[in-house]
């Protein structure tokens, strides 16, 4: 990938362009890769859309349940006209692993069942092959101990040793808001390693971000950073199958989450979801300015693109705000986020950057070599903390040869935190470490490196807050799937049972 280049589950065919205007001057242009369905039925269609692209076009592809024969296989995959970069898997079910591995094959061998050696190799042999919830994690730890997806296989349970079984080399974790795979106060939950969860959106921003964190440690610790691509599946909020996030807490009618509104308690498939008064859910959804955030974050962890879900917000016609986030508002948010800092941008650019995660402890080094520890750690306000308990967290890249390191704070908390950055960067000290932020906010700190005192040091050049041309409100309802749902059937979707294109 370019930097610039995103895909999107709905993204199926034509690039989709997002120009990032109104931000620095200098940011560059998004793109979202066409990337269609692959079934038997439709194989000759997905071979002339892939055979019209320009040379040098990305190609890619999406399999669902229940795959492909060989021969669709081999018309797509060891194509004389063309190969395919990207191979998006959406094999579920008890078998998802056996079925991936077998969809691997399919994309690399001629002879599915032969050897690979190079007399067997497709032409798409070297492509990106990856499934949905299949990461590069060593192990989840976000995952609440009593989440078995509704009696079946947990996608987040798929990771490093699963997925490189299965011949995968890209990471497509599980990320979006809302999922049921991560723990959140609505659910009654704790902090990894004990304490108290300080409010709803705190985990709905960075338990994402600690997972993409862990896929990158795992992936650098391996020394597969050449050799794997890191593309999570996200949204602006999805909460299909998860009760905690259901207002009325009652998953037969479809899942609605209401900012403001009270949410009794109850005892679900034998978890006891406790009862929550309005002042605990208003302003806990995610707006259109931190999901921009949330990207600028996958970017600096590491990610090398992302991949979008639907947008889940519609309206809440409480407010007066138009909280509504249509899919290519979403799409153009994302886009923004990782794009929309030039300076991120230029530090990108340069051959010798490294990103920053969050470490162990506070004074430390993180030397020069790439990316450390998997961001679960935080300082906060002097206390060694979690990102869970403090619903803080950082990211940041830096370049010795450009002198730039970039830091994005964000203090999801509904109250206010000084948080600590480490002592040094790369083997230079920060002149200005710790940053307040109010409750619910987010800074971008870009510092130069500079001689002080005959020592080369980062100063502090520039903070600013990102991305304040995006609104910011936090009360829109969160839904699975929206589709075309409108403002006037709103009062309707409690009636509703609709399940994402994620649904077993």
């Amino acid at each position: 990938m370019n930097g610039s280049q995103f895909f999107s589950w709905f993204q199926t065919s034509g690039d989709q362009t997002y120009p990032v205007a109104t931000y620095p001057a200098g940011a560059t242009t998004g793109t979202y890769i066409g990337v269609p369905f692959l079934t038997d039925s439709n194989a000759a269609v997905v071979n002339a859309y892939l055979t019209s692209l320009p040379a040098g076009s990305i190609r890619a592809v999406k399999v669902e349940n229940p795959g492909i024969s060989n021969g669709t296989a081999n018309l797509i995959f060891n194509n004389a006209n063309y190969n395919v970069s990207y191979v998006f898997g959406d094999r579920e079910g008890a078998t998802a692993q056996a079925d991936a591995l077998a969809l691997s094959k399919q994309v690399r061998l001629v002879n599915p069942g032969g050897s690979f050696n190079s007399s067997n190799w497709s032409q798409s042999f070297r492509a990106f092959v990856g499934n949905f919830g299949f990461s590069y994690q060593a192990d989840n730890k976000q995952r609440p101990s009593y989440y078995n997806f509704n009696g079946q296989h947990s996608f987040s349970d798929y990771n490093f040793q699963q997925s490189t079984a299965a011949l995968l080399n890209m990471s497509n974790e599980e990320t979006y808001p809302g999922s049921a795979s991560m723990r959140n106060k609505a659910a009654g939950d704790a902090p990894l390693g004990g304490g108290t969860l300080p409010n709803i959106r705190g985990n709905l921003f960075v338990l994402p971000l600690w997972r993409v964190g862990q896929a990158t440690q795992a992936i650098q610790a391996s020394g597969l950073d050449s050799t794997v691509q890191h593309v999570p599946y996200t949204a602006n909020f999805n909460n299909w199958g998860n009760p905690a996030l259901d207002t009325d807490r009652n998953p037969s009618n479809g899942y609605l989450f209401v900012p403001g509104a009270p949410m009794p308690s109850a005892t679900i498939n034998g978890h006891f979801y406790p009862a929550l008064i309005g002042a605990q859910t208003v302003n806990q959804n995610l707006s259109r300015q931190d999901t921009a955030n949330l990207a600028l974050h996958y970017r600096l962890r590491n990610a090398d693109s992302y991949h979008l879900l639907d947008s889940g917000i519609i309206d809440n016609p409480a407010t007066p705000e138009n909280e509504a986030v249509s899919r290519q508002d979403m799409e153009q948010d994302f886009a923004t986020g990782w794009l929309g800092e030039k300076e991120v941008d230029d530090i990108f650019a340069q051959g010798d950057h490294r990103t920053l995660i969050g470490e162990e402890a506070i004074p430390v080094s993180y030397g020069a070599g790439g990316s450390y520890g998997d961001g679960s750690t935080i300082w906060v306000d002097g206390v060694k903390s979690n990102v869970e308990r403090s619903a803080s967290a950082f990211s940041g890249a830096y370049s010795l040869s450009l002198e730039k390191l970039d830091v994005l704070i964000s203090n999801m908390d509904d109250a206010q935190h000084t948080i600590q950055l480490p002592e040094s960067v790369g083997g230079y000290a920060l002149a200005t470490k710790d940053f307040t932020l109010a409750g619910g906010s987010h800074i971008l700190v870009q510092y130069t490196l500079e001689k002080i005192k005959g020592k080369q040091t980062w100063t502090n050049a520039l903070e600013h807050v990102p991305f304040t041309a995006i609104a910011n409100s936090r009360n829109g309802f969160g839904i699975p799937e929206p589709g075309t749902l409108s403002l006037l059937a709103v009062a309707g979707v409690l009636g509703l049972n609709r399940r994402s294109r994620k649904a077993q």
